[in-house]
């Protein structure tokens, strides 16, 4: 059990010691089966984190869309028009009016176009191959829901 007192983070999924492993994408043109939907309401390196976890995923069929919540400052949107030009599979949905936190992922999940939908915030780190892990339970067992 992790001691919230004093957490040991230090195994994290993108801690310095741990292997980096390149999956890439056996075909770019694979239909994703699993959308992970982000709301972004402001840049922040966690996001970068949280990208680089997803790119590191063993399922490559994945698309994320982050999800503009009426982002006004400069900085943010750059960032995410980086983020959408790094990997093709990344992209920017934006709100026109901000909506809060529940309507933004409710739209990010209309905009998935995948029965999977894995919800992350910026600063979520995934290990390789949970999406992997995630899909396969839920596809094999379809009474499961988590």
């Amino acid at each position: 059990m992790i001691d919230p007192g004093k957490p040991n983070l230090g195994g994290a999924p993108l801690a310095p010691w741990r292997p980096r492993l390149k999956y890439l994408p056996i075909d770019r043109d694979l239909a994703p089966v699993v959308t992970a939907v982000t709301v972004v309401d402001r840049a922040t390196p966690l996001l970068l984190d949280t990208l680089a976890s997803l790119c590191g995923q063993s399922l490559q069929a994945w698309r994320c869309i982050l999800v503009d919540d009426e982002t006004r400052d400069r900085e943010t949107a750059a960032f995410l028009d980086l983020a959408e030009r790094r990997d093709p599979r990344v992209e920017r949905r934006t709100l026109a009016v901000g909506r809060g936190l529940a309507r933004a992922r409710n739209f990010g999940v209309l905009a998935s176009r995948t029965s999977f939908v894995h919800l992350l915030e910026a600063g979520d780190l995934l290990e390789a191959t949970a999406l992997e892990k995630c899909f396969w339970a839920l596809h094999s067992h379809a009474e499961w829901a988590f």
